[in-house]
């Protein structure tokens, strides 16, 4: 009889090993103890609202900071607009993050130091060592100012990483691969509302999340839902969630296994909300094992993601090439086409490829060029899987014209 309970037993805990092990993996940036200082790093399961490891603790943990582009350990203190503080990784504390399961990378930004940084989840060392791009600013603004300070980040499908200030007035996509490249796409803008993403009132703080269709989703500080459609860079304010107490603002937000979105807050230890994103309707959790304050959250997943395959493919560094006498569309791709327009473009031939995220090209087709405006059609396999691809076109000279991404639905 023993034996039997003690081979249930063991099976029991199997089962809940391999369950743990499927578990996608959530950080959150966190204070000690309820402490207002978000400088610290752990591992969370959104699904049960509990915390895991720690990765990096700003009062205890070993730590190096390392130049990301010449891999040189760079000194352990720093002047910051005249005044020297301890440049740990979350120095000035730190309110966007984002997980990068492709390269397994956390990135993140302290608030007031105007750098990209980095983890790299992949060094089991016992120093945490900390990637910074300190040759360049993150942001072309003043961060001692509040508008300007990053607090909403995340990865998106396309495999570009993306934050947005405050003020929503400087949308910035980075990659994130080997060479990482930091591009500002502009301000974001209102599509009319009254409830604008850009009000200090409404819109600011919080956190934003990435679904599979090119759209990122703001959770800001006052409970207050944001649309953002990456290529138009448009804003629609969605809805404002309800049943959140006033004082508990909404400041850290990621997708669980499940698709929910779950949300935390700097302001207290009183646990996470579950919002159902099909009807936004929100559900408060339990507190967890010792629920602290959360500055952020970030994981892998995405809003809305119906793809039978949700695994992360590891992407090349792509980067898009610009042509504004070159369009492609409709985006996102539903037809099982897509139109090439080509305005005033030098007479020859060209062509056109359909291209994934590694590289591979999945359709290619020849086009000679002969007035000054046509448009051709480049036919979209209907079996292909939804998702990120990228279309290509070279001149004759086997120059690359144009990089766009595109969505295929």
């Amino acid at each position: 009889m023993r034996t039997r309970i003690l081979l249930l037993a063991f099976l029991l805990s199997a089962v809940f090993t391999i369950h743990a092990q499927t578990l996608r993996r959530a950080f959150a940036i966190t204070g000690n103890n309820g402490v207002a200082a978000w400088e610290n790093i752990s591992e969370v399961d959104l699904s049960a609202a509990q915390f895991g490891k720690q990765l990096f603790n700003n009062s205890t943990s070993p730590f190096s900071m390392i130049d990301a582009v010449t891999r040189k350990t760079l000194p352990l203190q720093m002047i910051n607009n005249g005044v020297q503080v301890k440049s740990s990784p979350t120095a000035t504390m730190v309110a966007a993050a984002a997980y990068d399961e492709a390269h397994n990378k956390l990135f993140f930004t302290p608030m007031r130091i105007n750098e990209l940084r980095w983890i790299d989840l992949d060094d089991k060392s016992q120093v945490v060592k900390t990637y910074t791009v300190s040759d360049r600013k993150f942001i072309n603004a003043d961060v001692n100012n509040t508008a300007n300070q990053i607090t909403r980040m995340c990865i998106g499908t396309d495999g570009y990483g993306y934050a947005m200030s405050n003020d929503a007035l400087h949308l910035l996509r980075f990659s994130t691969g080997k060479n990482i490249s930091v591009t500002d796409l502009g301000s974001v803008i209102d599509d009319g509302n009254k409830t604008t993403i850009n009000s200090p009132c409404g819109g600011w703080g919080g956190d934003m999340v990435a679904d599979t269709k090119g759209n990122l989703y703001v959770i800001s500080a006052q409970h207050n839902i944001f649309r953002v459609n990456i290529e138009t860079k448009v804003s629609t304010f969605i809805t404002k969630l309800n049943d959140i107490p006033a004082e508990y603002t909404t400041n850290g937000a990621a997708v669980d296994d499940a698709g929910f979105l779950i949300l935390g807050s700097a302001n207290g230890t009183g646990g996470f909300y579950k919002v159902d994103p099909n009807t936004w309707k929100t559900e408060k959790m339990t507190a967890g094992n010792g629920m602290t304050n959360v500055s952020d959250l970030a994981s892998s997943n995405y809003l809305f993601d119906s793809r039978t395959n949700k695994s992360i493919t590891k992407i090349n560094d792509i980067r898009e090439v610009y042509n504004e006498k070159i369009s492609a569309y409709p985006n996102p791709v539903s037809d099982g086409y897509v139109k090439i327009s080509f305005d005033q473009q030098p007479k020859g031939n060209y062509a056109v490829q359909l291209v994934d995220l590694t590289g591979r090209v999945l359709t290619s087709k020849q086009i000679s060029v002969a007035v000054k405006s046509q448009v051709e059609t480049l036919n979209v396999d209907p079996n292909i899987a939804q998702g990120f691809y990228m279309l290509r076109v070279m001149n004759s000279d086997k120059k690359t014209v144009l990089v766009k991404k595109l969505f295929v639905e």
